[in-house]
């Protein structure tokens, strides 16, 4: 029906639809995150609404089901998790609400929220996982997680490649990869305690 063309711009790298189809949000490689209001009705080519600049080197995005809430993940120089509340009322260029934004850089090569965009998990490549409740009433930069929880391998390099969470944010999982294994890598099942 409709795309944005890159004429040989940035590659994406990740994208999420919000439930009804309604609101649609793209990480590209290049620290931009866009956004889309009334993604299942337009045609032809068609810019973001906004265009953040903020996130860097963007690996996993995701939107809730109203589209008021985008969280992205970022590896690089850029390694964060950013947070933008209100979507649907923004505009340009807009700043997050809150980051996780830590020094030494964290790595972060995944990120999901729940339906109400309330609570956020994120996978980094230092085999932590991160949770945030509460996330939809957050301010600050940089914002401490509610929790991290260190993989058993994380001596052994595994890096949390994947997370999910279920609608309500009372549930987690976690995909791992241990690279100084072949073929190595874990599940891991979390609550939100």
């Amino acid at each position: 029906d409709w795309s944005y063309p890159s004429g040989g711009g940035p590659a994406v790298e990740a994208v999420d639809l919000s439930d009804n189809g309604d609101y649609a949000v793209v990480g590209f490689s290049d620290a931009n995150v866009g956004y889309w209001k009334n993604a299942r009705t337009r045609l032809g080519d068609q810019t973001p609404d906004w265009l953040s600049t903020e996130a860097q080197d963007v690996t996993d995005v995701a939107v809730s089901d109203d589209g008021d809430f985008v969280t992205a993940s970022g590896m690089l120089d850029g390694g964060a998790v950013y947070y933008w509340a209100g979507a649907t009322s923004l505009t340009d260029d807009p700043p997050t609400s809150w980051n996780a934004e830590y020094y030494p850089t964290i790595e972060f090569l995944s990120v999901d929220m729940s339906c109400d965009g309330d609570s956020v998990v994120a996978g980094a490549e230092s085999g932590l996982v991160y949770f945030w409740s509460g996330a939809r009433a957050l301010t600050g930069k940089p914002q401490t997680p509610s929790w991290t929880f260190p993989t058993v391998g994380e001596e052994e390099g595994e890096e949390v490649e994947e997370v999910a969470i279920n609608d309500v944010g009372s549930y987690m999982a976690a995909a791992t990869l241990i690279p100084t294994i072949p073929s190595g890598g874990r599940v891991y099942f979390l609550d939100n305690a």
